[in-house]
């Protein structure tokens, strides 16, 4: 047995982060007698006063989601790597499905709120997308839009 936590072990540490939120704001509801709508509600509420602590910290909140979605990513992998997978393209395609997802709620988001990319940004955002493009294409290369203006903000 090991002592690495699960996946299933960081989403019950989450749901009792979540429980401790809940029981100061929400009406003192907890997770398990929250609606659907209201839960994913008090998640995004959790998590936005998670990034007012770390900007109050004088962190950068950028670093500090771009971190947190690599360690989600990293661990979802790391699980699904510890049983082989039943059909190897079926895994290729949800991480695919997965990175384009992580890609339209993260930086696609940020372009489309006017928030320019950092050169590494917008670096990364076209090796992701070249990868789901050559994917869908049988793994043959094809010419990338061009990349959205950058800053380092």
């Amino acid at each position: 047995m090991s002592d690495k936590p699960t996946n299933a072990d960081r989403a019950q540490w989450a749901k009792e982060a979540l429980a401790a939120f809940t029981s100061r704001t929400f009406g003192g509801g907890h997770p398990d007698t929250m609606d659907r709508d209201d839960r994913q509600f008090a998640l995004s509420d959790l998590i936005a006063d998670l990034l007012h602590y770390a900007r109050q910290q004088d962190y950068d909140i950028g670093s500090v989601v771009y971190r947190a979605c690599g360690h989600f990513g990293a661990e979802i992998l790391d699980e699904s790597s510890a049983t082989p997978p039943q059909d190897a393209s079926e895994t290729e395609s949800a991480l695919l499905k997965a990175l384009n997802y992580l890609l339209e709620q993260t930086v696609d988001h940020d372009l489309k709120y006017g928030i320019t990319l950092s050169e590494g940004e917008a670096d990364a955002r076209q090796q992701a997308l070249a990868a789901i493009a050559r994917s869908a294409h049988g793994g043959r290369r094809r010419s990338m839009p061009p990349s959205p203006s950058t800053s380092n903000r």
